[in-house]
């Protein structure tokens, strides 16, 4: 190529180039942008160097607790795409410590802000408050400088990032002007006590907060624009540290110290502030005593702080006093079922409306399908209400009397019911309450009525303490009423508790006293199950052929009482008693009717009795396939049902068994966990073999292994 060709060519893509690199800048303005860029991100890496803060003076020496809650947040406030959420909720009642830890959390960006990779920085941290008036140990102070509006929020946010064009700017300029300002470096903005701001324009501006900025909020109602994290109390654990701290700032908490702080924790129910106030005021020269006096007065300025605004709200929605009531009146976490029963509202989706309210309010929390409510809270509303506990309380018997009545049945049917017996557990320590209550207020046939109902269940549960206890109290209760029939029935329930726990003397006093009031001349269920007894009794003295004919006895009344769940049983005693005495062929027999008339009636737990009956006699027999199969399926049944006596049972015939093929270890293993089942129900008895068999387990002689466990 020529020069005259070449050179133009050569000029032309050096102009392309240039346009390319420079556009159509000159070389000077060029290098001028070029050192504004380097100015502004030097000014950028500054700033974030810098951190710019408006954060409060912690009141407390250090946060314990809330290390989980800690970490989820500032889990939720790393930036995209590890976490797609702006705005993070600490909800709770006053006093659960939400300002404190969205404190922290801002503190944890502040302390470890070089330490942090650039992306999770927060360049700005700006704190608004607008709590309304403070807690010290002299009572509620007001406090005059407080945010009330999405202004005085903005006035603040220019202030913090040196931005008077905001606060100079037309009002109706301004969103545009902080939203701009927030997108120039990542903002962390802390809302204090969002519940007490009523201007509804804040919520808008945090539900669009510009990118990258972040926001917690603190407030006592749950809100729909946030990721939500509650707040509720302190563990026990947790809460002695944080008054074991305190007490070390001299704080006299008397001689006893444990004792005292485990007074002090079960009178706060974990609310962090209310235990910071209770020490602070023993700093003043309050005594404990004078202390758990205020706490347990409901009326303290702890409760107004804490509860303040709130009755107003709940007044004005239907049905809200009245379940918060029925809440508050009942000890354990209650159902809706309950909530509704004890309210005496029939709508229960009106009343599942204000659980859920109740929630959203903090005044309740939610767990495993019941609800819950802070100590503090239950003794402000039952101190202020205290004529209507009594009516919620007999509202409540009169639903658990005919909820258990659909669910259990009477005598002939509550057996076959036991699969279902789990629907009972939520509500088990609120329908003991109502029992003694019950009880102790002359109410005798609503006791009556409730024990009846759930006698059964608290022993095939395997509550074996609470059995004994209710059905003592029904039998007073049925004495007080006149009624032989049911007294007859606890006092015979008794005897069979003792004896299955090993107390003979006790069973046969039992026994005595139901004799007396059951007619032996007129066939009844009550005679078949008191016969039932007796044979027990005579069997454990050695005279097994009198037990026999007591069983017989007893089975023929059954059979003409037409009570399923009776033949089926003393089918099953007779079988046992049959195998001890050497009859197996006999025993089989029985064992295998009551197997069939089990399976067709859905007797599930006499199934399970059967089976192992069977398990037993086959052991007997030497037949050990057929003893292990029949063994595990009556021990599965029984864990599926969770009736813990019938699995150690089941437990105890594998582990001899096992021993019996020489499989001793395995044994062992089974015999402990047959026994770890007894220990579980108090059965005396149950513990006592499963000792035998691990005593006569060969750790180097042969033994022999006992035949116990029918």
């Amino acid at each position: 190529m020529s020069p005259e060709v070449a050179l133009p060519v050569i000029v032309g893509v050096l102009g392309f180039l240039y346009l390319i690199l420079f556009g159509q800048r000159s070389l000077g303005e060029w290098a001028a942008e070029r050192r504004r860029r380097r100015s502004e991100r030097s000014e950028r890496e500054e700033a974030s160097e810098k951190q710019v803060e408006n954060l409060p003076s912690p009141d407390y020496a250090g946060l314990i607790g809330r290390d989980e809650e800690m970490d989820r947040v500032i889990s939720i406030l790393r930036p995209y795409p590890h976490s797609q959420h702006a705005l993070v909720a600490l909800d709770g009642i006053g006093g659960s410590g939400k300002s404190a830890l969205a404190l922290e959390v801002a503190r944890y960006y502040v302390m470890n802000h070089l330490k942090l990779d650039r992306s999770e920085r927060f360049d700005a941290i700006i704190w608004v408050s607008a709590k309304e008036n403070l807690l010290t140990a002299r009572g509620a102070q007001n406090r005059p400088w407080r945010h009330r509006t999405l202004d005085d929020i903005f006035e603040t946010i220019a202030i913090c990032l040196g931005r008077e064009d905001i606060t100079r700017a037309p009002a109706d300029h301004r969103v545009e002007l902080v939203r701009a300002a927030l997108k120039r470096q990542r903002t962390l903005l802390v809302v204090d006590n969002l519940e007490a701001i009523d201007d509804m324009s804040v919520e808008s501006f945090l539900r669009e907060l510009p990118a990258p900025a972040k926001a917690i909020v603190t407030t006592r109602y749950r809100i729909d624009v946030a990721v939500s994290v509650s707040l509720g109390n302190l563990p026990a654990g947790e809460s002695r540290s944080l008054l074991r701290q305190l007490a070390s700032q001299s704080v006299d908490v008397g001689g006893d110290a444990d004792r005292d702080i485990d007074r002090l924790v079960g009178l706060t129910g974990g609310l962090p502030l209310a235990i910071v106030w209770s020490a602070a005021r023993m700093r003043l020269g309050m005594t404990l005593d004078e202390v758990v006096e205020d706490l347990s007065s409901g009326r303290d300025d702890l409760t107004r702080y804490s509860f303040s605004g709130i009755w107003e709200r709940i007044a004005t929605r239907p049905g809200r006093v009245e379940v918060m009531r029925a809440v508050a009146a009942l000890p354990a976490p209650v159902t809706l079922g309950l909530a509704a029963g004890a309210s005496g509202i029939a709508d229960v989706e009106a009343v599942r409306a204000a659980l859920h309210d109740l929630v959203h309010l903090s005044l309740l929390q939610r767990q495993n399908g019941t609800w819950d409510i802070h100590p503090l809270v239950r003794r402000h509303v039952t101190q202020t209400d205290a004529g209507e506990r009594d009516a919620i309380l007999r509202r409540a018997i009169r639903y658990q009397i005919q909820h258990l009545g659909g669910l259990i049945g009477d005598e002939r049917t509550q057996h076959v019911q036991a699969t279902q017996y789990a629907s009972i557990d939520p509500d088990r320590p609120n329908i003991l309450h109502l029992i003694g209550w019950g009880a102790q207020e002359g109410a005798h046939e609503d006791v009556r009525s409730l024990v009846g109902g759930l006698g059964y269940y608290l022993h095939a549960r395997g509550l074996w303490t609470d059995a004994v206890w209710a059905w003592e109290t029904g039998s007073t209760s049925a004495e007080e009423c006149g009624d032989d029939v049911s007294q007859a029935r606890f006092l015979t329930y008794l005897g069979y508790m003792a004896f299955f726990m090993g107390r003979l003397t006790r069973a046969a006093y039992y026994r005595h006293q139901a004799e007396r009031l059951v007619d032996p001349d007129r066939p009844s269920y009550q005679l078949g199950s008191l016969l039932r007894l007796s044979s027990y009794l005579t069997r454990e003295s050695g005279d097994i052929e009198e037990a026999l004919q007591l069983f017989g006895r007893g089975l023929e009344i059954m059979r003409t009482c037409e009570n399923v769940h009776g033949i089926c049983r003393l089918l099953n005693d007779t079988a046992e008693t049959l195998a001890l005495s050497g009859r197996p062929l006999e025993a089989e027999t029985l064992a295998q009717e009551a197997l069939s008339s089990a399976d067709a009636a859905g007797e599930v737990i006499e199934k399970v009795r059967a089976v192992c009956v069977l398990a037993n006699i086959a052991l007997a027999a030497e037949d050990l396939d057929v003893a292990r199969a029949y063994a595990a399926e009556s021990r599965d049944q029984a864990l599926e049902c969770g009736w813990w006596e019938d699995a150690g049972k089941a437990l105890h015939a594998l582990a001899r068994i096992e021993a019996a093929a020489r499989n001793h270890a395995r044994a062992r293993s089974l015999a402990a966990e047959a026994e770890a089942y007894f220990d579980r129900v108090g059965s005396e008895r149950g513990i006592s073999e499963c000792r035998a068999l691990l005593a006569a387990l060969p750790s180097g002689a042969r033994r022999r292994i006992p035949r116990t466990g029918y």
